[in-house]
C-alpha cells in the first residue's frame, strides 16, 4: 500500500478550501481565492526546496548543487508568499499577511542557520498549516 505524501495532503486542503470559499459567497471572493491558491502553492515550493536542501530521509552528504536547487526553491516560495501577503495587505489585514509570509521566511532562514537535517522544516510542518488556516479564513471573511 502506498501512503500519500504532503503534496496530496496540502492538495486535499486546496481542494476543500475552494470548496468552501466558493460556497461561502460570490464572486466578489475571487481575491482571496487568489491568496489561498498562492499560499498553496509557496507551500509546495518549500516542501520541495527544503527536500534538497534538508533532506529528513536518506543516506550520505547533500551536494552542493542541490542546496543551491533548493534555496532557489525557498526563495520562489518567498516571492509567491509575498504576492499573497501584498493582495493581504491591500485589503488591511497585516497580521494575516504575516502569518502567510512567515512559513517561507522561518524555512529560508533556517536553511542558511542550521545546515543540519530537519530545522528549517519547522517552518514548514509548524508554520504551513497556519498560514494555509489564516488564507482560508480571511478568504471566507473577505
Amino acid at each position: 500500500m502506498r501512503i500519500p505524501g504532503p503534496g496530496s495532503f496540502l492538495f486535499a486542503a486546496l481542494a476543500i478550501a475552494i470548496v468552501v470559499v466558493a460556497i461561502r459567497g460570490p464572486s466578489s471572493r475571487l481575491p482571496g481565492l487568489l491568496n489561498v491558491m498562492l499560499v498553496w502553492i509557496a507551500l509546495l515550493l518549500i516542501y520541495r526546496g527544503l527536500w534538497d536542501v534538508q533532506p529528513l530521509a536518506g543516506s550520505g552528504e547533500v551536494r552542493a548543487q542541490d542546496v543551491r536547487n533548493g534555496r532557489l526553491f525557498l526563495y520562489g516560495a518567498t516571492a509567491v508568499a509575498l504576492v499573497g501577503a501584498g493582495f493581504l495587505l491591500g485589503a488591511g489585514k497585516r497580521w494575516t499577511a504575516v502569518l502567510v509570509v512567515l512559513p517561507a521566511v522561518v524555512a529560508t532562514a533556517l536553511s542558511y542557520l542550521s545546515p543540519d537535517r530537519g530545522p528549517a522544516w519547522v517552518g514548514l510542518i509548524v508554520f504551513g498549516p497556519i498560514a494555509f488556516a489564516a488564507a482560508v479564513i480571511a478568504a471566507i471573511k473577505a
